[in-house]
Order: C-alpha cells, then sequence, then structure tokens
C-alpha cells in the first residue's frame, strides 16, 4: 500500500490523531471519525458534520488520491442522513440496524462507479476494522436507561466524555440560538435551545447539573461563586444544552432544596426505582444523567410532596437535555407513573431483613445512609437511638447565627435588624439559644440574613462549635493560636472576645482559605485582631514556632456529627476514610505540642461523635505525652454535654445540636 499525505487531512490528523503519514486505510478511517465525531479545526466556524466533509473532500481533491473516496463516502452518509429520522435514545425494538444495513448497501453502491483501488483499499481496511464503522454517524443500538447516545446526524457516542454529560443534539435548531464561544482563538457558533421556549424546567435543569457534578466529581458546591454570580448558567448550556435565564432567589432556593433533598435521599430513591424494574422482572442499570432525572423526579414526588404533574417537567426536561430525546422521556414517564402510583396507592415497596439483607441494610435504605454508619450506631446508641439520629440528618438544620460584637452590634440591636428585614417582606424566624447567651437559632429565612453577614454584622456559626470556643475560653490579653483555622468560624468568635487585646494567628494548609478569612475579618472589624499564616501545621512545628497561651486544634475528621448540613457528605466517607484522619489528626496533635507554652492550654475538637476521632484519640495522646492532662470540661458548657473523662461532647438526639467533641489538655510549668 502505497504512502499518501492529504494535507487539511493531515493537519486535522495532526491535532486529533497522529502526525505521521498516512496509508490510504488508515486516512480514511481517521477522516471519518474526524467528519462525524469532531469539528474541523481548520474550518472558520462550526459547521454540520456533513458539510465539514465536503469541504475536506475539495480541499484533498487536487493532492490527493483520496478524493473519490472521501467524496463517495460524504454523498453517501449524506443520502443515509437526508432520509434518517430525528435522533433519539434508541430501545433495542427500533431499527437502527435496518438503516445501517441500507446505508451500507447505498454507500457501496455509490463508492463502486469510483477509483476501484481506492474503494478496494478504503472497504478493506472498514472491514478489517469494525469499530471504524460505529463512528460513522449512523443510528445503532441503545440502552435509554444508561443516558448515553445513539448514532445519526449531529449524535456522538459519549464513551469518551464524563457520564451524564453527552453533546449536541442537532434537532429543533429552529428554536435554537446561536453562542459565541472562544475556542482555539476563533469564534465557534454553539447552539444552545431555549429552556423558556420549549417549556422546559430551568430550576430542574440547574438542579440536575449540580447532581450530576456530585455524583460525578464530588463537587457538592455553591449555587453562587465568590462573586455571587450564578455559577450553573455558565455551564448549563455546554453540559445540558438548554440557554435558561438568571434564576430568582426563589428560584436559588428551591433548587437548593432539589439538590440537598435528592442528595440526601438517594438510596431510598434508588430502592424505590429499582422495584420498578423488579415488579417488570428486569434488572435494569441506570446511570448518568438518566439515573439523576429519575432520582430528582422520585424525591419531589415522594419527599417533598409534589403533586403527580411534576412528572410532566422531568419528561419535558428529558427530552430536550443533551443526550435525551423522545424514548428516554417514555422511558422516564414510565418509571415516575409507577412511582406516583405506589405512593397513591400506598404500596411503596419497603426492604425487609433476611438473607444477606441485615436490619443496619434496613435501616439505611429507610433513612438513606450508609449501613457502615448504622451499624456503628446501633451498636453505640442502640436502636432507639439510632433511629433519631438518622431522622435528625435527615431533616432541616438550624443554623446559629451571632452578632459581630466587633462592630458594636449587640444582640438587641441584631434583632432590630432582622425586624427591618421582616417589614421589607423578609421575614427570619429564630428563637434564642438555650446555650450561648449572645446566639440566636435561626430557623427560617437564612436566605434574608445573607445581606447582614455580606455586611459584617454577624457570622455563622453552629452552637455546637461556638460551645468548642467556650471550651478555649479566650481572655483580653491572650495570644492564640488555631491551627486549622478556615473557614474561620472559631477564629472570628476567639478574636471577638479578647476585646481588642491580645492576637489571634490562623493557620491553615490552603493559602487561598485563609484569603478568604482575611476578607471576612476586615468586614467583621477584626482584622487587627488576627493574622494568618499558610502552611502544614507538621512541618511548621519544625522550625521554632512561636509559643502561645492557648492552641486550638479543630482536626479535620469524618465530620459524622454534621451530616444534616452537608447533603453529600455520608456518600463521601468510609470505614478506610476514617483510619486515615485518625492518622492525621494524631500527627498534627504531636505538632502542636511545639506551640504550646509551658503552663499554657491546648484544646482539641472535631465535629466528629466517632470515639476513635474523639476519646480513643485523647487518650493515645496522653500516653506519648505524659506532660499533658485532662481539665474538665465543667465550667465551660453545659453539664449533660460533659462526659465521665471530662470531655465534652454533644449528640443531636439528645441535645438537639449538631455532634461534636472537645478536650481541654492542659501542660505542665516549667519545673
Amino acid at each position: 500500500m502505497t504512502s499518501v499525505i492529504a494535507p487539511s487531512l493531515s493537519a486535522c490528523c495532526s491535532r486529533w490523531a497522529c502526525q505521521k503519514p498516512l496509508h490510504e486505510g488508515d486516512a480514511l478511517q481517521n477522516f471519518r471519525r474526524l467528519g462525524f465525531t469532531k469539528s474541523c479545526p481548520l474550518l472558520p466556524h462550526s459547521q454540520s458534520r456533513w458539510s465539514f466533509s465536503k469541504e475536506l473532500a475539495k480541499r484533498c481533491a487536487s493532492r490527493s488520491i483520496l478524493a473519490s473516496a472521501v467524496t463517495d463516502t460524504t454523498e453517501a452518509i449524506e443520502k443515509d442522513v437526508s432520509t434518517s429520522e430525528e435522533p433519539v435514545l434508541a430501545t433495542p425494538d427500533t431499527k437502527p440496524v435496518r438503516r445501517r444495513r441500507q446505508a451500507k448497501k447505498e454507500g457501496a453502491e455509490t463508492g463502486a462507479q469510483n477509483a476501484a483501488s481506492v474503494e478496494g483499499a478504503a472497504s478493506a481496511e472498514a472491514e478489517a476494522n469494525p469499530a471504524s464503522k460505529r463512528q460513522r454517524g449512523r443510528p445503532r443500538k441503545s440502552n435509554p436507561a444508561d443516558g448515553r447516545l445513539t448514532g445519526g446526524a449531529g449524535i456522538v457516542d459519549t464513551e469518551e466524555l464524563p457520564e451524564g454529560v453527552a453533546t449536541s443534539r442537532v434537532d429543533d435548531q429552529a428554536e435554537s440560538e446561536p453562542v459565541d464561544a472562544k475556542q482555539g482563538g476563533q469564534k465557534k457558533r454553539v447552539y444552545a435551545q431555549d429552556a423558556k421556549r420549549l417549556k422546559v424546567s430551568t430550576k430542574r435543569a440547574v438542579a440536575l447539573l449540580h447532581l450530576l457534578r456530585i455524583e460525578n466529581d464530588a463537587a457538592y458546591a455553591s449555587l453562587l461563586d465568590r462573586n455571587g454570580q450564578q455559577v450553573s448558567l455558565r455551564v448549563v448550556e455546554k453540559s445540558l444544552g438548554l440557554k435558561i435565564e438568571p434564576l430568582s432567589k426563589a428560584d436559588l432556593r428551591q433548587v437548593t432544596e432539589l439538590v440537598s433533598s435528592t442528595t440526601k435521599w438517594r438510596r431510598y430513591l434508588d430502592f424505590v426505582i429499582e422495584s420498578v424494574f423488579e415488579r417488570e422482572g428486569k434488572k435494569q442499570k441506570v446511570k448518568g444523567a438518566m439515573k439523576q432525572l429519575l432520582r430528582l423526579g422520585a424525591c419531589e414526588v415522594l419527599k417533598l410532596g409534589q403533586p403527580s404533574h411534576v412528572v410532566n417537567e422531568m419528561v419535558q426536561l428529558t427530552k430536550y437535555i443533551k443526550g435525551g430525546g423522545d424514548n428516554a422521556a417514555k422511558f422516564v414517564n414510565y418509571v415516575l407513573r409507577q412511582v406516583t402510583q405506589m405512593k397513591e396507592a400506598g404500596t411503596l415497596p419497603e426492604p425487609k431483613a433476611g438473607g444477606k439483607v441485615t436490619n443496619a441494610d434496613v435501616l439505611g435504605i429507610m433513612h438513606s445512609q450508609p449501613t457502615w454508619i448504622v451499624e456503628r450506631w446501633l451498636e453505640r446508641y442502640g436502636e432507639e437511638h439510632a433511629i433519631q439520629f438518622l431522622k435528625w440528618n435527615n431533616a432541616v438544620p438550624a443554623f446559629g447565627v451571632r452578632p459581630s460584637v466587633a462592630r458594636g452590634t449587640t444582640l438587641d440591636g441584631f434583632k432590630e435588624e432582622l425586624e427591618k428585614l421582616a417589614k421589607a417582606n423578609k421575614k427570619v424566624e429564630y428563637v434564642e439559644s438555650p446555650y450561648l447567651p449572645n446566639v440566636l437559632r435561626v430557623q427560617n429565612g437564612m436566605q434574608a440574613i445573607r445581606e447582614l453577614l455580606d455586611e459584617g454584622l454577624c457570622s455563622v456559626q453552629d452552637e455546637s462549635a461556638g460551645l468548642v470556643v467556650n471550651l478555649l475560653d479566650p481572655t483580653p490579653g491572650d495570644f492564640i493560636i488555631d491551627t486549622c483555622a478556615a473557614p474561620g468560624g472559631k477564629t472570628f468568635n476567639a478574636a471577638e472576645r479578647l476585646n481588642g487585646e491580645g492576637s489571634v494567628l490562623a493557620l491553615d494548609i490552603h493559602a487561598a482559605r485563609l484569603q478568604k478569612l482575611t476578607e471576612v475579618s476586615k468586614k467583621m472589624g477584626l482584622d487587627n485582631v488576627i493574622e494568618t499564616g499558610a502552611g502544614d501545621l507538621r512541618y511548621l512545628a519544625r522550625n521554632r514556632p512561636r509559643l502561645a497561651d492557648k492552641v486550638l486544634v479543630d482536626a479535620p475528621c469524618t465530620g459524622l456529627g454534621v451530616v444534616a448540613r452537608r447533603a453529600d457528605l455520608r456518600w463521601r466517607k468510609s470505614q478506610a476514610n476514617l483510619e486515615e484522619l485518625v492518622k492525621l489528626q494524631a500527627e498534627l496533635l504531636d505538632a502542636a505540642v511545639a506551640f504550646v507554652k509551658p503552663g499554657g492550654l491546648l484544646v482539641y475538637s472535631t465535629c466528629s461523635v466517632e470515639p476513635e476521632e474523639n476519646e480513643m484519640q485523647v487518650e493515645a495522646f496522653l500516653e506519648r505525652h505524659p506532660e499533658f492532662s485532662i481539665e474538665s470540661a465543667t465550667p465551660y458548657v453545659p453539664i449533660q454535654a460533659v462526659t465521665a473523662r471530662g470531655f465534652y461532647a454533644t449528640l443531636p438526639f439528645r441535645d438537639g445540636i449538631d455532634g461534636a467533641f472537645g478536650a481541654r489538655l492542659r501542660r505542665a510549668a516549667a519545673s
């Protein structure tokens, strides 16, 4: 086989495939892959793949013996596209195989009329490599449940893309609006369908995007960036193919609720959805965007009390997002209708213990939490209290809000600010904390309080975390080091209690988070008290550190005491994470010793309820460092939160606040 180079084709291949001369069959195969699965970087703007094929054939005509074969292939594929149906997620009972055979026959007949040697070489290469056939853009079989696209005009196999994020549909382009986007220094025309015109729920589209990010990237992020802009709108068009208008504050609250609730309840939702397939005697594996769509719809029906017509919203969304289509919409409609009917008939499935299914599995499914966590709590607290704990984790949490003393805001003055918000139809529901005198427990209306937070008039800190600062007992004149300071809640609280006398050194391994801490401290009027330093505590301890009166080690932990506040936390932790964190905590405690002056105080705290991270960690530390001893937490926290050993520990089902732990460890004075 002779070696040839087609200039335009070679240029494309240098970017996407290889940078060496191509044999005829290799070049044709690469052309097919480029023509039908990639945009051509040589064209001035994005055109359809079929226009690209024509253009490439013209460029190759005067320089390459591939010209006739390229032209023949283009014409054959264009003929196939002109008669093909709207691309959708095909089910096994559609007719992609018949169309593929017909297109193959027509392509062969057309190619036979041109250069026999070139056509023969291309056919031999195609037969030798069946995978190249799949990339010609013709429909192929696909399961709508897996969220993967079929072939066809403008449709791309999504095996190379992140799960749940597909490529563009080209149908309905009459209702699309062009959006300019820069790519490779040139402007590229990208078509995104107008969600409002298509009557697609923008709230659910944004919620779907966030659920995909959580599932694929473990990115449970705020709906707003640091500048208050809506992060989702910049990526919805690229990820889902829908152009949406900015969401209102009310819409943002609804999106937050949708994402949080769906994430919390996903194990139970999966159980109910799978029961639909089991009733049909099938085992259907759903993944990607389709899984998130089903979870989102089921959550609205089962947990958010939405009426059954919400199913129509999910069906419409499925129809028009990238990777969706009529068959996918029918699939979603069927499953969610079945779920709705089971709820209305009172026949929702319940897991039963038996065989390999344990009582912990049953509780884990019903309360949508990992079995390994349930097993630990059943053993430690008993079934009644364990169930109360599981219910707490699924309830909507309250927030502790503390007025900024450094800004001169008193508790009464802060209440007056809340009354002003209420008069502006921004009502905030709250009660005074039974544990801390200067804290309000906000039960509803945190969106309204954001305005006061932005002005630095208050800060958010749960009561259990505030009690840890009580345990530290900052007094004017103290030099305090907060060794794991970001995001800064305990740092700000301690700094306020110094009343301008003394200082707090905030250390953290993440410089960017410390920068944010510094910005907030300025708003709160605490920048004259707080200084920061970035670095790993374990290395900083080796360089003759400054000695402090009091050192706080609020160590990284599993966070199993604050699961109610982070919807995805339960799914991101495991027994292996626990063991890794226990090791890290021990290293940080040992490093912190170097910062404590003789007679000084070391406070160790976590937002976990697990003994390995708490009591057992402290006992092991005392064995390694006999110069430290335990001081009782009794004078500083409520008596019910003090353990027999004098540690501070809260439990949600007992105390009504997040789970937390703390220990006061006094270093012996110099002899």
